[in-house]
């Protein structure tokens, strides 16, 4: 009996030989492939969960692992935002602008600069990161918000004139709606600060106008409080009366806020606030007021505006619960006190909104 292949059956298996050679050559980069996309959908998997700090170990090991991936951009991103060190962050994002010049990252990443700025209190490096975000890159999602965060950080230099021209510019485009009355209100104030009373109480009247209920970055008590002293201020009581009877119809069982006595607004004195009582004011039942004066579902940009605080002396808190992170300054017994110190807090600390709650420790 002979043992062997045939010349035919060799014709047959030579190709299958070929086939069998380049899946064991090519299973590499295959499972190198698959590989990436599991770390990277892990990762944001852990993200998108909330999970941060597994998330942040996720993205790190992505990065260390897969340098030259596509994804890599989002990835420090991610980074960026999750990273406490502020250094570190500005590292991230300058990252990114440089190697990933003209695209959608880099815009993303100026745009977070210029949020990390303005949450840092540094209005000039705010005003030059969102004054590039409208010169460049006015065709992205960033751009609307920037014109927002200009305005703002414009406002917080006491800087009118541009703000007025930002303003115009933001309503000459004609497509932009999504921040428009947070737009409308930012142009309000700053009518307000230049005692142009006329055009802050017809801005202030157009916001209570345009609200809506899933416009949860206002506050519209404190935009009706707004209007009944510019009332107040200019004498025209029937309409400041008219305001704060049309508050009580849209919020039953709220008490009016920044009222004193008389129904006429309590002058504020231009020294700083008080820093607000600390724990041992609360009440027995372990209930307090609070004043709520920021909102942020970036953990690092509530850390800086809770740090700015903390250095003028006020006893502030960060309470995340949700999507958010709730910057809380001070603890009062009554709602009355609470109300109180918001107001001034408002003026003094150049706060466009507040709430006033009541929580439980």
């Amino acid at each position: 009996m002979k043992f062997g292949i045939r010349s035919s059956e060799l014709g047959v298996i030579k190709p299958i030989l070929l086939i069998a050679a380049c899946l064991l050559f090519l299973c590499p980069f295959v499972y190198a492939v698959v590989t990436e996309e599991d770390a990277y959908l892990e990762a944001m998997n852990l993200y998108n969960k909330k999970e941060f700090d597994r998330a942040e170990e996720k993205l790190l090991e992505f990065r260390k692992n897969f340098s030259s991936s596509k994804y890599m951009p989002n990835v420090l991103l991610k980074l960026a935002e999750l990273e406490e060190d502020t250094n570190k962050t500005v590292e991230y994002y300058v990252n990114v602008m440089k190697n990933y010049y003209n695209s959608e990252y880099e815009a993303e990443a100026v745009y977070s600069m210029g949020r990390l700025y303005y949450a840092q209190g540094s209005y000039d490096m705010a005003e030059e990161y969102f004054g590039t975000m409208l010169g460049k890159y006015s065709n992205t999602v960033w751009v609307e918000p920037s014109y927002y965060y200009l305005m703002l950080s414009l406002l917080a230099k006491k800087k009118y004139d541009d703000v007025n021209d930002v303003y115009s510019d933001y309503n000459s485009n004609g497509r932009y709606f999504i921040f428009k009355n947070r737009v409308n209100l930012a142009m309000a104030n700053a009518y307000s600060e230049q005692e142009k009373y006329e055009q802050a109480a017809d801005m202030y009247s157009r916001v209570i106008k345009d609200y809506t209920s899933k416009e949860k970055y206002i506050y519209l008590p404190d935009v009706y409080r707004k209007l009944y002293e510019i009332y107040m201020k200019t004498d025209r009581k029937s309409e400041a009366e008219s305001v704060k009877e049309k508050f009580k119809t849209e919020f039953p069982g709220k008490g009016w806020a920044g009222s004193g006595g008389g129904g006429k607004i309590e002058e504020v004195k231009e020294e700083s606030p008080k820093p607000a009582p600390t724990k041992a004011a609360a009440g027995k039942s372990g209930w307090y007021y609070t004043v709520q004066v920021g909102a942020f579902s970036n953990k690092k940009f509530a850390g800086l505006m809770h740090k700015k605080l903390a250095d003028k002396g006020y006893e502030v808190r960060i309470k995340s619960g949700g999507k958010f992170h709730k910057i809380q300054v001070g603890r009062f017994e009554t709602k009355t006190e609470a109300d109180s110190f918001a107001a001034e807090f408002s003026r003094k600390e150049r706060v466009n909104n507040y709430l006033v709650k009541k929580e439980k420790d």
